[in-house]
């Protein structure tokens, strides 16, 4: 179990920041805490002490990837349960 969980932990912590931090796509309505507003281009443009921007937002309105994984999962997933026939029968009463 220990061989396990140490890789998984550094992946959690080291990689996965790194890849959901991105962002990905512009949204042409604003959501709180998935994407970005003029406050966070402003402190995001700013550059550090080696000239590189400290943040990844450039332009307002910017969606992380994982704020989108999250908005496409709660769009879809409804459809396709319908689609595959997988709806919660607890859930659903015709």
């Amino acid at each position: 179990m220990l061989i396990y969980k140490v890789p998984s932990f550094m992946l959690w912590i080291f990689v996965l920041p790194a890849i959901f931090g991105a962002t990905t796509s512009l949204s042409p309505i604003h959501i709180p805490w998935i994407m970005s507003d003029d406050k966070n281009v402003r402190t995001d443009t700013q550059l550090d002490n080696i000239g590189q921007p400290k943040g990844s937002f450039i332009v307002s309105a910017q969606v992380y990837l994982w704020g989108l994984l999250l908005i496409t999962s709660f769009a879809f997933s409804g459809v396709i349960s319908k689609i595959t026939k997988t709806s919660m029968p607890s859930l659903t009463r015709n």
